[in-house]
């Protein structure tokens, strides 16, 4: 590279009225420094450069291999000199952009391998950096910079920016209206060149959905193309060249053609065909560039002015690429899933693998793009937000169409008030609420909550907030004022407060549903969709919402007690004992769960609903799934028994309605199983059958349809309910020998055991009992291990020896006897059986000895006019009656019974003199005469 010690005068006076000037012209001469500037510098071209040619100067290749070597000829190249001035013109002269020096390889010269002599190699010398960098600026350009000083280079590096902002410019107004300049004709300009190089990059859906790749399409690969690494600066220059307001006229053009391509693909677009993908692709990167970005929702082509909700899909930008689902209106069962019969399964398997991946990479990609968008500025977010609420109001009338805002739940789940506006609603007007059911909240309450500005626990809060800074060095003031506001706050962990806060009481229901709805039904068929941290969101959930108090609707709560039987219980999460512990990582107790679900066992007795009969037992089933999933861990049975202790009247509400469902279910169960029965015994009999009425035999098979249909279900039910009772009074017999329960316990226990060994067992064999899921053996193991949780218990050994409608000592003797021919149960266990019939037969004796005596009248029952065992005195009507029997009237409604005052069980006052009495009475009448039983060995 030459010196400037090699200049002449005459060149250096040049160089120095050019840096002085500012505007630097240089051409590149072939041969020497004698070269006029006229003949260095090419006249203007009528013809403008488009766009697409220029912006090739717009990426700079990144060099990643070393410079080349020097020369290896010792002849020393003529140094090129500055060209001179051009003379003064009335026309500026034109820059020579982009000419190359001319090939120097000979044109005669041989084809095929050229035979070269083999060179000594020799090591690489070092090149200054800055020396390899000048050498190569002047290689691309043309031009020598050799003569350059500091500041010289400099000028030239600000034409050059001046340049690169001219064709930026220069593309951009093309791209507003290519007919602002002079175009060639043979090839498209402006928007319709453009927008073939955005559709050219798609989303790369492996390994990394976000990822971009450039596919150049047919037609469209041209030299003179921007490729795609160059697509990004190029778009990012374009932002930082033209203003917002500019911009926004730049590029709605482009986008205008976007929609009008799009609406050409026909048919629709399949979600496992590319054509979409080229324009997600496009998008995908216009949102990276933030100007871009900032600007999508305030352009024309975001949504159609006066748009309508059918077109909202067609008629907003990003509409058609959300729409894209596998629903059926996509008739993707048509193309993937056609003759499932005669398909393979690996085939169906594959096409539902290929679906639900390129689906999740679309959803991916939907929301990275609109999480761009949101955060490109506070007025693209709000934007954003416009088109959701837009997207809701427009469907308002469809049911099924709702955004889950999981944030509107944070104010509940874990307050703070810094980050949440709990009070959303109430500022907010792109949602309209004022018709939607409230969580729980009735319409006055709503209309008085949303007219309140400000509710008083927020001003108070933030008040206490505010006044952090005067508590400052004294631990006292910080003490206390730290507790006040952790008092006002919602606590997230459990328990609850009593009643809901009012913020969330006023969020409409269905986002809770959206929620439940999606988890219940993930929960049922891809339970293995869930991992441990979600599973740990579920649980929290669903002991919060399930807390009394906190949602109105049973129908929400029972899809929250369905999501954890179904979701968690089939997979042994619970019997793992892993819920247990994901709920003490959580501050969360299982003797939170237990409560929770036991009361609302008990609230969905009446659901409101015109199905509530049927409604309640399914409910009921999924909740004693759950209670039988804990029942292993030694734990959760411990729950059960402080759930007794904490609440016994709740318990024993439980309990009655366990025992009304069992017996309900046992009833229907037995008795359809002998319908099928006697109906099949007759049309085993062909001659018999067939001498019937066709109605008949008609109505007879009708029968037995029906019972098939709805026996199973009650057997199931029954069987699941005894087992359930069977693990209860095992840990906590307590309930089940209370007055309002023991007698119908015991006599629902002796009923059944008649008819499953008793003269009617007979009508209970049908040709198959699979069909009814009818376990006999199972049910009579059952049956006898509650009759021996509870043999130690006076007031239930009573009970059963008060049952004059179905025990014998008999029906006893017989059931240990099959007991232990069908080996049913151990013969240490079938003696239990029969000490415990001893046990009945005493007290049999002792009742009758106490029949024998009059009962004074002051000891008898108002009500059942039997002997009082707890007397209590009514507080308003002053009535002495037994605990047992006031406690089975309040079980059904809370009135005191001789006046229906409101009365609840608390306020009843114990008789204690009177009771003193009664147990001197009945010491008096003890002496009872053992009644013999068989022994085992006799059975």
């Amino acid at each position: 590279m030459s010196d400037n010690s090699e200049l002449s005068d005459a060149d250096k006076i040049r160089l120095k009225r050019l840096a002085r000037l500012g505007a630097s012209t240089f051409a590149t001469p072939e041969s020497s420094s004698s070269q006029t500037a006229s003949e260095a510098l090419p006249a203007p071209s009528a013809v403008h450069t488009p766009a697409s040619a220029s912006s090739r100067l717009l990426s700079t290749p990144i060099q990643t291999s070393r410079p080349p070597l020097p020369p290896t000829s010792t002849v020393t190249p003529k140094p090129r000199a500055i060209a001179s001035p051009a003379p003064t013109s009335s026309k500026p002269a034109a820059l020579n952009l982009g000419k190359r020096p001319s090939s120097a390889t000979p044109t005669n010269e041989s084809i095929g391998p050229r035979v070269v002599a083999s060179r000594q190699q020799q090591s690489l010398p070092h090149v200054d950096y800055t020396e390899w960098e000048t050498s190569k600026v002047g290689e691309v350009f043309s031009v020598t910079l050799s003569a350059f000083s500091n500041d010289e280079k400099h000028t030239w590096t600000g034409t050059f920016d001046k340049l690169k902002a001219l064709i930026i410019s220069y593309c951009g107004m093309t791209l507003e209206d290519p007919t602002m300049f002079p175009q060639p004709s043979e090839k498209p300009v402006g928007p319709a060149e453009f927008l073939p190089l955005l559709l050219s990059v798609t989303p790369d859906t492996a390994p990394n959905p976000d990822s971009l790749t450039s596919t150049t399409s047919a037609g469209h690969s041209s030299s003179t193309s921007l490729s795609g690494s160059d697509l990004l600066p190029f778009l990012n220059d374009l932002s930082v060249g033209f203003p917002s307001e500019t911009m926004a006229d730049v590029i709605t053009p482009t986008l205008s053609l976007f929609f009008q391509e799009w609406y050409k693909i026909t048919p629709t677009p399949d979600l496992l065909g590319p054509e979409w993908r080229r324009y997600l692709g496009a998008v995908g990167l216009l949102v990276q560039v933030k100007g871009i970005a900032a600007l999508l929702p305030s352009l024309g082509v975001w949504v159609a002015p006066n748009v309508t909700a059918p077109k909202l899909e067609w008629q907003s930008l990003l509409g058609p690429l959300t729409r894209l689902s596998v629903f059926p209106r996509e008739f993707i069962w048509k193309t993937y899933f056609s003759n499932p019969t005669d398909r393979k399964k690996d085939d169906i398997d594959a096409n539902k693998s290929n679906l639900r991946y390129t689906l999740s990479a679309l959803h991916t990609s939907l929301f990275n793009i609109y999480n761009a968008i949101v955060r490109a500025s506070p007025e693209s977010r709000e934007g954003v937000l416009d088109f959701f609420s837009l997207t809701l109001r427009l469907n308002e009338k469809r049911a099924g169409m709702r955004i889950v805002l999981m944030k509107l739940f944070e104010p509940v789940m874990d307050v703070q008030f810094s980050k949440v506006d709990s009070g959303y609603y109430k500022s907010s007007k792109r949602l309209n609420i004022d018709e939607e059911t409230k969580i729980r909240g009735t319409k006055e309450e709503a209309d008085e909550y949303f007219n309140n500005a400000m509710e008083e626990m927020e001003k108070e809060l933030k008040r206490m907030e505010a006044n952090r800074a005067s508590w400052a060095g004294n631990s006292a003031l910080e003490a206390q004022g730290e507790a006040g506001i952790k008092k006002i706050k919602v606590s997230h962990t459990l328990p609850l407060p009593a009643e809901a806060p009012l913020d969330f009481r006023m969020l409409p229901e269905y986002l809770f549903d959206n929620i439940a709805e999606y988890y219940d039904f993930l929960a049922r068929y891809e339970p293995d969709a869930m991992d441990d941290i979600d599973k740990d969101t579920l649980i929290t959930f669903a002991i919060t919402f399930l807390s009394p108090n906190y949602v109105n609707n049973p129908f929400l709560k029972a899809k929250l007690v369905s999501i954890l039987a179904y979701g968690l219980w089939p997979m042994g999460y619970w019997r793992r004992g892993a819920l247990f512990d994901r709920l003490s990582v959580h501050s969360i107790s299982t003797e939170h769960l237990m409560p929770t679900l036991i009361r609302f066992y008990i609230d969905v007795e009446m659901t409101g609903g015109h199905t509530q009969f049927w409604d309640k037992f399914n409910f009921r089933r999924d909740i004693s799934r759950i209670f039988k999933s804990m029942w292993t861990n030694p734990l959760h049975r411990e729950a059960f028994v402080k759930a007794r202790h904490d609440d016994f009247d709740q318990f024993i509400r439980f309990v009655n309605m366990l025992m009304s469902d069992t017996t309900f279910h046992l009833e229907e169960s037995l008795t359809g199983l002998a319908k099928v029965s006697s109906i099949q015994a007759q049309q085993a009999n062909a001659d018999s059958w067939a001498a019937l009425p066709q109605a008949e035999r008609e109505d007879l098979e009708s029968q037995v349809r029906q019972a098939e249909g709805s026996a199973p279900f009650h057997t199931q039910m029954g069987l699941e309910n005894v087992k359930l009772i069977r693990d209860l009074t095992a840990t906590t017999p307590e309930p089940f020998v209370t007055a309002e329960i023991v007698d119908r316990l015991a006599a629902s226990l002796d009923e059944n055991l008649t008819v499953l060994i008793g003269p009617k067992m007979a009508e209970l064999k049908v040709s198959n009992p699979d069909k009814f899921s009818f376990k006999p053996k199972e049910l009579l193991a059952t049956i006898a291990q509650i009759y021996l949780n509870l043999a130690k218990e006076s007031d239930f050994i009573r009970a059963v020896a008060n049952d004059g409608r179905s025990y014998s000592k008999e029906l006893f003797e017989k059931f240990a006897r099959t007991l232990k021919n069908r080996a049913i149960m151990t013969d240490a266990e079938v003696a239990e059986v029969i000490a415990f019939t001893q046990k009945v037969e005493d007290m049999r004796a002792t009742i009758k000895l106490e029949d024998e005596r009059e009962i004074p009248d002051e000891f008898l029952d108002p009500l059942l006019s039997t002997l009082m065992k707890d007397p209590v005195i009514l507080p308003v009507s002053r009535v002495v009656i037994d605990r047992g029997t006031i406690r089975t009237v309040l079980l059904s409604k809370e009135v005191d019974p001789f006046n229906n005052v409101p009365l609840k069980l608390e306020e009843c006052i114990p008789d204690t003199e009177l009771k003193a009495k009664i147990d001197v009475w009945l010491a008096e009448s003890n002496s009872t005469k053992a009644v013999e039983v068989m022994d085992v060995d006799q059975l």
